[in-house]
């Protein structure tokens, strides 16, 4: 994929300071960083539900089984 910038396109519209590449990186780790731990969270959520889960289903059949 090329990347699009002033000299390769002659409507390119978007920043020209040399910066903006490191700019952009920058936000874009801190998004997957985040997105990261929100995954993280959400898996460990999960687990917890299911042990809760699975303790409950338990009981219930050893009420049932009474």
């Amino acid at each position: 994929m090329e990347k699009i910038t002033e000299s390769t396109s002659p409507n390119y519209n978007g920043p020209t300071d040399p910066d903006n590449d490191f700019m952009c990186a920058t936000q874009l780790q801190r998004i997957a960083d985040a997105l990261e731990l929100v995954i993280q969270m959400v898996k460990k959520d999960q687990e917890e539900t299911r042990a809760r889960f699975e303790e409950r289903w338990d009981k219930e059949d050893q009420e049932a089984a009474q």
